[in-house]
């Protein structure tokens, strides 16, 4: 019983986390061409002015990345110790989406794919010219962000095909997205969610600060994706910021 009491004030204590709570954010000029309406303005009930994060809030499911070290047994006397020789990330990630009315969620990782071979010639494109950068971001019960993850170098590798069927009655139609990555990296949140990684803490060859990603056209409102489309956004201090540094956005 005691194991009981212990558990309960623990989450009392510290709470939980619901797996359900999260928001997805691409960014970079690499995929503007190819993710129009993304990201999409719309006018809150009071007249102002908010943002769609609609790749987020079509989100059914997401596989956050995990990392692995390496490490092989090594023995000089006495019993043998695994000694760790380098790191591993399993360099891909996958979502499934909701599809919407005009199959946009589909269209928008095709059109991707486009920018990266050639559909008429089969030419690849400059690796940096489709490649980009990502954000997951988790919640808290009350919406406070608590974990944040770059991934860096993002591109589509595989969007999956979709099966058809006259039997499916009411089920909705979702598509299955893999996206490839070179490594991912966590974000210090503790001054607020736009807050920077110290730099080139994760990797000494590259310099991570989240304020030097571009982010895309009509930068998401701070919310919470509960799983569900929802009307009315607030406009978070990111969103602010974006639209006064890049005006038009979203127009």
């Amino acid at each position: 019983m005691s194991r009981i009491v212990d558990m309960v004030n623990r989450v009392n204590r510290y709470g939980t986390v619901r797996p359900n709570k999260y928001k997805i954010e691409f960014a970079g000029v690499a995929i503007e061409e190819a993710s129009k309406q993304m990201y999409s303005t719309h006018t809150k009930p009071d007249g102002s002015e908010g943002y769609t994060n609609r790749i987020s809030l079509s989100c059914k499911s997401f596989s956050m990345p995990g990392r692995t070290i390496t490490s092989k047994d090594f023995k000089t006397r006495g019993l043998q110790r695994k000694m760790p020789y380098g790191r591993l990330y399993t360099n891909e990630v996958s979502c499934t989406l909701l599809m919407g009315a005009e199959m946009f969620e589909r269209k928008v990782f095709e059109r991707w794919m486009d920018n990266i071979v050639d559909p008429l010639t089969g030419r690849f494109m400059f690796y940096d010219s489709y490649v980009s950068d990502a954000y997951v971001t988790l919640y808290s019960e009350k919406d406070v962000p608590v974990y944040k993850i770059g991934l860096t170098e993002v591109y589509p590798t595989n969007v999956e095909a979709l099966e058809l069927s006259t039997e499916a009655g009411a089920a909705l139609l979702e598509q299955n997205i893999t996206l490839a990555f070179r490594h991912y990296y966590p974000i210090d949140i503790s001054g607020g969610e736009s807050s920077t990684t110290p730099d080139s803490k994760h990797n000494t060859s590259i310099s991570r600060n989240s304020s030097e990603f571009v982010p895309m056209k009509g930068t998401p409102a701070k919310h919470a994706n509960d799983g569900g489309v929802q009307d009315i956004f607030e406009v978070s201090n990111e969103a602010d910021f974006m639209n006064n540094r890049f005006p038009g956005f979203g127009d």
